[in-house]
């Protein structure tokens, strides 16, 4: 159930370039186990069991992207739809036309350029990357079942205390994952990873939780890498909306 946390950063993993950002924190031994902190996570977020109920869901949100400051912001929708166990669809708009879309249905993924008519089968890093990403949807799922190594630490960062989770796959430098010691929510993701030749040094920070629908989720949100600044915001959410399969399959051009 934590794919919402992690949709600016599936976007950024495909998409986007950037060069690194100054980060200081003080690190120290956990005071608790990763199961317990899992716990504490999954009845943050899901306390009723509504999502671990739910068959499908829907998502819209508003991304506004900053170009400069005599540039006016760029302003986009991401809608996405989910239906368990394995189908994924996220669709970018631009002035209320679809623009690009990510489509995950089982173990095989597209990349759609609507707006030019192409498109083309994810495979290699990037499948695997949207996969584990997916895999994270599962209420059930431990972040020990998604990557290789999972470590965990307490770290303070600007006088606020989180638990740590230094997450490691086959491939690529280790991501980051932030759970505030107050409320065990997640609130900072950070990673560094490689697209075509290029380092990028993201950082995505939840900047508040709303309940919908029974479910705790990250409705505003800010992702930062170089010098950019991109900024999220929840518009629509619902459960259990019917879904038709085509949604899941690739467009005939």
């Amino acid at each position: 159930m934590k794919l919402f946390v992690y949709l600016p950063f599936l976007c950024t993993l495909l998409l986007a370039a950037g060069c690194a950002t100054e980060f200081q924190e003080e690190i120290s031994k956990s005071d608790i186990t990763l199961d317990q902190l899992e716990s504490r996570m999954q009845h943050a977020m899901d306390p009723t069991g509504r999502f671990a109920g739910a068959r499908t869901y829907v998502m819209r949100q508003q991304i506004t992207t900053e170009q400069g400051w005599m540039d006016p912001p760029l302003v986009q929708m991401v809608e996405i739809k989910f239906r368990r166990p394995d189908q994924f669809k996220l669709t970018t708009y631009t002035d209320n036309d679809p623009e690009t879309a990510i489509i995950v249905n089982g173990k095989s993924g597209w990349m759609v350029d609507i707006k030019h008519k192409k498109s083309v089968a994810l495979d290699g890093r990037a499948l695997r990357r949207v996969l584990a990403l997916m895999r994270l949807t599962d209420p059930v799922t431990r972040f020990e079942d998604v990557f290789s190594k999972v470590e965990l630490d307490k770290s303070v960062v600007d006088g606020e205390v989180f638990y740590r989770l230094t997450c490691s796959g086959e491939e690529g430098d280790p991501v980051r994952i932030y759970i505030s010691a107050k409320d065990y929510l997640n609130k900072r993701m950070r990673m560094k990873f490689d697209v075509n030749g290029s380092i990028i040094d993201y950082d995505s920070q939840m900047l508040a939780y709303s309940m919908y629908e029974g479910v705790m989720i990250p409705d505003e949100s800010v992702v930062r890498q170089g010098g950019s600044e991109q900024k999220t915001k929840v518009v629509y959410y619902k459960l259990d909306v019917p879904i038709e399969d085509a949604e899941f399959r690739p467009p005939l051009y």
